[in-house]
């Protein structure tokens, strides 16, 4: 599982790359950016890539325990 998150970190973390890219042009085309405005950049959007990750990690975890539910089930049949 460690593996999955890990993963998913990754991707998340390119994608927080490219969203602070995206608002620094932004930020530079309308004013000139401070590094306050930098660094609240990536506290929001590292806070909404850790809740993304925790989600998708979770939703992972119930599909294993589902999965597995149902092979103990059909075992149980058998």
């Amino acid at each position: 599982m460690q593996t999955v998150a890990q993963v998913v970190t990754a991707v998340f973390n390119k994608g927080k790359e490219r969203a602070r890219s995206l608002l620094s042009l932004s930020f530079s085309s309308s004013e000139a950016t401070s590094s306050e405005d930098e660094s609240e950049v990536d506290r929001l959007v590292g806070i909404k890539i850790d809740q993304i990750v925790e989600i998708v990690v979770g939703q992972l975890v119930e599909a294993q325990v589902e999965a597995l539910a149902g092979l103990v089930a059909v075992a149980a049949v058998q």
